[in-house]
């Protein structure tokens, strides 16, 4: 047997018997970079092909932008997928027309094709423009979700523009907008980042998402003023607000609150997730009395203060009169970067 796949071709073979053999696949998950299609075989009987069964339902692509047109992701016939999320990989082997017009004429018609597509999530694994995909897409009918995780270096998608026409043909039926960003560069610090702020607001100028209900931004490359200005941008008809990654002090918090509760809105706020923050009894009740038809509030706590002009301090501290040394069994410090500890 392992002779007999000791070539490509018969590798791939083997692959396709196995999953045509498999009519109920309802998540695809496809990982391809790093490794570039020499056989021509897989350009014209493409792996992916074979699982596009009537009950397939979500759909996740971690491809290079090379690889692509590999694919053929507009040659797929799929009348009933929901979710797609796709990573885009760029290993520079194409020149810049090049991966625009993989973008422009094998992506987006691809994408443009899922007619019942309810979820769409896009990442860039490094800074790309994008701009040329969001033209190219037009409007998906039935899209009720969009997720996008940005790059914080500069150039993050490009042009802006791109990604303004792409919410706003998609005005009238988005009620979920989830906001991400991603960086590999230790450069880059939590949340200031000038150009990234500048690429937001550049992105949400002149965008109206008048039946928006979700907004989440997550991440620690957006600033709490960037973070700020989307929710500005979306409230109208917000029903639930997550804002977390960044350290937000306790004016932070209060401008948000505050803005929540003073900004014309078609219904309260029901739902409301905030983090990083410092737990005090007056961050409490300043959430309390300016939201008080609130059903859910979620916070990520960095620390826990009895005033919130208080500071946290750190101390060296021996053990107490009445403590034995062997009563500390042992101590585990957890980074607030990675914590996940939350009060409900």
């Amino acid at each position: 047997m392992i002779q007999a796949l000791e070539r490509t071709g018969d590798l791939i073979q083997a692959m396709l018997d196995i999953l045509s053999g498999l009519p109920n696949i309802t998540d695809c998950y496809v990982t391809w970079h790093g490794v570039h299609s020499r056989n021509p075989s897989m350009a014209t009987n493409p792996i992916i092909s074979t699982v596009f069964h009537s009950n397939l339902r979500r759909l996740s692509l971690e491809v290079s932008l090379e690889n692509m047109v590999d694919l053929q992701l507009s040659s797929l016939q799929v009348q009933t997928l929901e979710e797609l999320q796709i990573c885009i990989r760029s290993e520079n082997g194409k020149s810049v027309s090049e991966r625009n017009d993989i973008l422009k004429y094998h992506l987006a018609p691809a994408i443009r094709k899922l007619s019942t597509l309810q979820t769409f999530g896009v990442e860039l694994w490094e800074p790309e423009d994008l701009s040329p995909l969001f033209l190219a897409i037009g409007t998906l009918p039935e899209l009720v979700e969009f997720v996008v995780c940005i790059p914080a270096e500069s150039a993050h998608f490009g042009d802006p523009k791109g990604l303004s026409y792409f919410l706003n043909q998609h005005s009238l039926t988005l009620q979920t907008l989830r906001l991400r960003a991603r960086s590999d560069d230790k450069t880059v610090l939590w949340g200031n980042s000038t150009s990234f702020d500048a690429w937001i607001k550049g992105a949400i100028e002149g965008v109206a998402l008048p039946h928006l209900l979700t907004l989440d931004v997550s991440s620690q490359h957006f600033p709490v003023d960037t973070s700020a200005a989307v929710f500005h941008s979306f409230s109208s008809a917000l029903t639930s607000l997550s804002l977390t990654g960044c350290y937000q002090k306790f004016e932070d918090v209060e401008k948000i609150v505050r803005m929540v509760s003073s900004y014309p809105r078609d219904q309260p706020l029901s739902n409301l997730r905030l983090g990083l923050v410092s737990l005090s009894p007056q961050l409490i009740d300043l959430i309390a009395a300016q939201l008080p038809k609130l059903h859910k509030l979620e916070l990520i706590v960095r620390h826990i203060l009895p005033h919130k002009m208080d500071t946290p301090v750190f101390l060296d501290m021996l053990p107490s009169e009445g403590q034995q040394p062997d009563q500390i069994v042992s101590v585990e410090c957890i980074p607030t970067a990675k914590t996940n500890s939350a009060l409900t």
